[in-house]
């Protein structure tokens, strides 16, 4: 009977995480785990989930204690080396995607994490050549050809980058991080509609993409260099966590604090005010900016319907 639940939601959260649900797949996998401590695939995938939520002392955690449950487990080496590769270990990042390898040959997803993990340190030859051999096992997976695209764009090679980004949409016309890539590319080229289109599709299937966000403060700053930065601001300060706001806060807070006083004892008591009451506008906007930025992103939205056949 727990074989048959742990199976079923197992299924659930991957679901749930092809949906663009990962907070609903960490609780699903929680739930899992409740029932199956011991899984040491769980709990890799719960670090793989986390990751994706840029929560790397959970996942850090869950990828140790799974791979300590199941060293013989090919995908729980493999989580440890993302775990890795997030936190800039290379090195040994690379060394946890070659044992996956080394379990499983010609597994795409190890072979992408190779090639990641040799691109951070530097070896791009070597991390091209890794991408080279998951195509050749995989040539159908448009996430390779995503990578593919994004590498060969390092490099300075636009066409070839452009040609893959087209091919990773044409096996997957809804692929987002394909549509954001081609999207810098058609900005770059001066094609500001078609880039802005690839943002809002991206944008209508997830609001909160760092990416398309990102994308449509490159767009804004075309008309508006100050607008352009307050997209930016508040793409950075909206997809944070909360800690982030509260750090936010205290870094200012001493500053604001340092500088009332100097002012105050170098015999500018009107400046120090004026810093008082810009301390005061900055905690308002931390509490309001938030909200209202995602009522001007939905009304962005709002404005553009886009071609059926798009």
């Amino acid at each position: 009977m727990d074989d048959q639940a742990i199976s079923s939601l197992w299924q659930r959260a991957d679901q749930q995480l092809r949906y663009g649900n990962a907070a609903g797949a960490i609780e699903t996998l929680r739930e899992a785990l409740s029932i199956a401590p011991h899984m040491g695939g769980l709990h890799s995938f719960l670090a793989f989930v986390l990751t994706l939520h840029k929560r790397l002392y959970a996942a850090a955690y869950e990828a140790e204690l799974g791979l300590r449950l199941e060293p013989e487990n090919p995908f729980c080496h493999y989580v440890q080396g993302r775990v890795c590769l997030l936190q800039n270990k290379a090195k040994l990042a690379h060394t946890y995607f070659t044992s996956a390898l080394e379990l499983a040959p010609e597994h795409a997803d190890y072979l992408m994490g190779l090639s990641a993990a040799s691109e951070q340190m530097g070896k791009m030859a070597e991390a091209q050549q890794y991408l080279q051999q998951a195509l050749s096992i995989s040539p159908d997976d448009p996430d390779i050809h995503e990578r593919d695209a994004d590498l060969k764009l390092r490099l300075g090679q636009r066409l070839a980058a452009e040609h893959a980004y087209r091919e990773a949409l044409r096996l997957q016309p809804n692929h987002r991080d394909a549509l954001i890539g081609l999207g810098q590319m058609l900005l770059v080229q001066g094609d500001v509609a078609q880039a802005r289109d690839h943002a809002i599709w991206v944008l209508q299937q997830d609001a909160n993409h760092v990416g398309a966000i990102r994308l449509l403060a490159e767009i804004k700053m075309r008309d508006s260099i100050f607008l352009g930065c307050w997209w930016r601001f508040n793409a950075w300060l909206t997809r944070g966590s909360q800690q982030r706001v509260i750090g936010l806060l205290i870094a200012l807070y001493l500053i604001f604090q340092v500088s009332t006083l100097a002012l105050g004892d170098a015999g500018y008591p009107n400046a120090s005010f004026a810093i008082t009451l810009l301390w005061l506008a900055v905690v308002i906007y931390s509490w309001v900016g938030p909200t209202w930025f995602q009522r001007v992103l939905k009304r962005e939205l709002a404005t553009v319907k886009l071609k059926g056949n798009f």
